[in-house]
């Protein structure tokens, strides 16, 4: 229950994210791009490019989920061969 003090107050409780900084974000997917952006470092010259890599990361993640899965199971089992012998 609300006493009169907090009734006066221009403040409210709000739900936030919070990244790896301690940064504050409204949204769940803002906090994990900028996490993505950070992980990334710069990309490109001029304006990074990070940012809108992280978005793309995030948007197609059920695609690429499965091919980072595969990728990492087939790199475990599948030997190199030259590229000579790839292409015959």
């Amino acid at each position: 229950m609300r006493n009169n003090d907090e009734a006066d107050l221009p403040i409210k409780a709000v739900q936030a994210w919070v990244d790896s900084k301690g940064h504050l974000y409204p949204t769940k997917e803002a906090a994990l791009y900028v996490e993505i952006e950070r992980l990334l470092g710069h990309v490109g010259t001029g304006e990074s490019l990070a940012p809108g890599i992280a978005r793309v990361l995030v948007e197609k993640r059920d695609r690429l989920m499965p091919l980072l899965k595969a990728f990492g199971a087939a790199s475990e089992v599948i030997e190199a061969i030259p590229l000579a012998q790839a292409t015959e």
